[in-house]
């Protein structure tokens, strides 16, 4: 069954290019007053020209117009000892997610991103629709990249615009945790600007994970 569920994740994933490319003009309008709420937040300790380097999403932007095909492999991952935190501040130790016991899917995004990660994210919302009564089997962990502003209030407000069920979760920790995490799990890229749009889905514990990186085409 989990190894059911998750072939049927995964090729959801691979298909979904025109599904999250046509979604994310509804999500992108919600990225406006997170953006607003961001500045309010660092103007004081952040002068105008490192907020515009951090906000520079160009090459995002190149992405998203020429976007790439999946590449598909599988790996094994070994995860470091240290808790991280979800949206509702509660603890989230990295053993839990590497010891699941069915099918998970991880991916990697930032909430004042306003081109590829509104894609990814609003492909895990509209897979958790397309798997109806299966969508409670599997758990679905989004990691920020950019922990300094992502703090659990802040991705629990934007878990709630892309209406995230309690098997969601939003992942975020210290500066210094997080980036064990992503070089953990190969996705560190040093830059909040230039990530990839990475993908990790795994039917259980023992099994590989299967990497989808790129996105879909929406023709």
């Amino acid at each position: 069954m989990a190894h059911s569920l998750t072939l049927k994740v995964s090729c959801f994933l691979i298909m979904a290019g025109s599904i999250a490319t046509a979604s994310v003009m509804a999500a992108d309008a919600l990225m406006p007053a997170m953006a607003m709420e961001h500045h309010h937040d660092h103007a004081a300790a952040m002068d105008h020209s490192q907020h515009a380097a951090m906000m520079d999403h160009s090459q995002h932007a190149a992405m998203m117009a020429k976007p790439s095909p999946f590449q598909i492999s599988q790996h094994q991952y070994t995860l470091p000892e240290l808790t991280l935190r979800d949206q509702a501040g509660r603890a989230v130790p990295m053993s839990e997610l590497q010891g699941t016991s069915g099918p998970l899917a991880v991916n990697f995004i930032f909430t004042t991103c306003t081109t590829i990660c509104p894609v990814m994210t609003a492909t895990f919302s509209q897979m958790i629709r397309e798997l109806g009564p299966d969508a409670g089997r599997i758990d679905l962990v989004s990691i920020t990249i950019d922990p300094e502003h992502d703090t659990p209030t802040i991705l629990a407000k934007y878990a709630e615009r892309f209406e995230a069920p309690p098997n969601w979760r939003f992942l975020t920790g210290s500066p210094g945790d997080v980036e064990r995490v992503l070089r953990a799990f190969d996705a560190w890229s040093g830059s909040i600007t230039s990530h990839r749009p990475i993908t990790l889905v795994r039917r259980q514990d023992d099994a590989n994970w299967v990497r989808l990186e790129g996105l879909g085409s929406a023709s």
